[in-house]
């Protein structure tokens, strides 16, 4: 099954078709997250790039990657699929496949064969999900029962093996700011305290985040029971 159903959604974005552009398409690159990659949307939400250790089912950290070969060429992937994705995210929209031990982030659009990645602005990137993990389960739900469309996610390679973890911006943010703070720190030579001070702030503003998370959640959903209850007993009309 696929989220697409019917004609393809609505173009979000208001953008003039190009013809010339859509033939570059075929030649474009788009990078992964990676140190040594051209900037992108995605890169600007991730952290820059300290080597760290990751378990199994953890989301892919980011780090020095050895970046491979394209783990297919562009011309695999069909028609429909390419014009589904000018639908989603524009008609002048740049579209590339992964690269082997790449890391991309962002919103997908799900069809049964690829799950289409907007890695950049006005650029996405085909996974094909033949050999894909989606290693959340609340994920895999998604995509099995074509919910996945809009979800923000990052698809890690190890090899042209894949996985998908969820992807919290946020998160993904704060993680950035401190590894920067902490890299800047090390050049000033303020010491290895310093940076575990910064680590403990970090799990102090995340449970900040969560918490505040949590009460805007229950309130919504106090807010729709209550909502609920008046509806039941209003009289009959």
């Amino acid at each position: 099954m696929s989220d697409i159903t019917g004609q393809p959604q609505t173009t979000r974005r208001s953008r003039k078709a190009s013809a010339a552009r859509s033939a570059q398409a075929e030649s474009l690159d788009v990078p992964s997250t990676t140190e040594g990659a051209a900037p992108t949307r995605a890169e600007s939400r991730a952290a820059s790039a300290t080597p760290q250790q990751s378990t199994p089912d953890a989301p892919p950290v980011e780090q020095l990657r050895q970046i491979g070969n394209p783990l297919f060429e562009f011309k695999d992937v069909p028609m429909e699929i390419r014009a589904a994705a000018q639908q989603r995210f524009g008609a002048d929209v740049r579209m590339g496949v992964p690269r082997e031990n790449g890391l991309y982030k962002g919103e997908v659009f799900n069809t049964d064969r690829y799950l289409v990645q907007e890695v950049a602005t006005r650029s996405v990137v085909f996974h094909d999900k033949q050999n894909m993990e989606f290693v959340d389960s609340r994920l895999k739900w998604c995509n099995e029962n074509q919910r996945l469309n809009g979800a923000e996610v990052q698809v890690g390679y190890t090899g042209d093996q894949s996985k998908v973890y969820p992807y919290d911006r946020q998160r993904d943010q704060m993680e950035k700011v401190v590894r920067s703070l902490k890299k800047s720190a090390t050049e000033l030579g303020f010491g290895e305290a310093f940076g575990n001070q910064l680590d403990a702030a970090r799990s102090k503003s995340w449970d900040r985040v969560k918490a505040a998370r949590s009460t805007a959640l229950e309130d919504a959903k106090a807010r729709q029971a209550e909502r609920q209850s008046k509806s039941a007993e209003a009289p009959d009309r």
